[in-house]
């Protein structure tokens, strides 16, 4: 749901675990309200967090502060654990560059499983 009037920037959150989630195709936003930084995890980390090409990025704040994260994901095709790179590894399977005029079926050289989160201290 769409608010009515945006939000100013002078409102009063109470709480101490916000992400904001930021999908950039629509340009759609939301600051979600969790209870714990498990929850966060979770939604960082699930099929429709960061790892989904559709999500351009995640901001947590704890406490009132930006906390930075990096995430690694394990090659299913490899068995070998990476370090997440938005640009690199977040193209949908069937992704061409837009000049390619090969009509064969790209596969892609990694699929990622078993998303973890390092906090940045």
């Amino acid at each position: 749901m769409k608010r009515e009037v945006p939000l100013s920037g002078d409102e009063i959150l109470e709480g101490d675990f916000f992400l904001f989630d930021y999908i950039g195709h629509n340009e759609d936003m939301y600051l979600r309200q969790y209870t714990s930084m498990t929850e966060i995890e979770e939604q960082i980390t699930n099929g429709g967090g960061i790892t989904n090409p559709f999500t351009t990025y995640q901001v947590v704040i704890v406490n009132g502060e930006v906390k930075e994260y990096e995430i690694y994901f394990t090659n299913k095709n490899d068995g070998i654990e990476y370090k997440f790179v938005k640009d690199l590894h977040d193209a949908l399977p069937e992704y061409q560059s837009i000049g390619s005029t090969s009509r064969k079926q790209v596969r892609r050289e990694y699929e990622i499983t078993d998303v973890k989160i390092v906090w940045i201290e």
